[in-house]
């Protein structure tokens, strides 16, 4: 915004104010964003603040992205889903407890994800077909799985 409060609009960006909404998008700080793209860290952050095209951009960026990390989650839910039925059932095997419990941690992340409704839902049109038979009252009993229920896991 400007001195007196109101978002000046700005029809196009040029490739430099690309490149820095991409950068922050991505997370980076707006300092550092400023020194990769030569410009002073006043400047960023007046784009950020004041360039409503500027702003605009940076939320769609952040709304790919976000599509794009829900999308992978979202394909994951079948293969976690066999992860926990496997650990459950001794069908696995690993070298140490923390190995284990870090990737049923995983798992049950993915699809406790999936049951809170944090991932979009599959549908006829979701590229790996129907929705994916979840059995919450596994992923429920698992998710507090420790250390000594990992070990005996890991022993069956």
């Amino acid at each position: 915004m400007s001195d007196n409060g109101t978002v000046i609009v700005y029809p196009k960006l040029t490739a430099v104010q690309e490149r820095a909404a991409k950068l922050i998008a991505g997370g980076m700080p707006q300092a550092v964003v400023a020194r990769k793209v030569g410009k002073t860290k006043q400047t960023i952050n007046r784009w950020c603040n004041q360039n409503k095209t500027f702003m605009e951009r940076i939320l769609e960026l952040r709304t790919d992205h976000q599509k794009e990390a829900d999308d992978t989650l979202l394909k994951a839910v079948p293969d976690a889903a066999k992860t926990v039925v496997a650990i459950a059932n001794g069908q696995t095997h690993f070298d140490d407890t923390k190995e284990l419990t870090a990737t049923l941690k995983a798992a049950l992340y993915i699809l406790d994800l999936a049951k809170k409704g944090g991932l979009p839902r599959y549908t006829a049109d979701t590229e790996r077909g129907s929705q994916p038979a979840i059995e919450s009252e596994l992923a429920t009993e698992a998710a507090g799985i420790d250390d000594e229920e990992a070990e005996e896991l890991l022993n069956r």
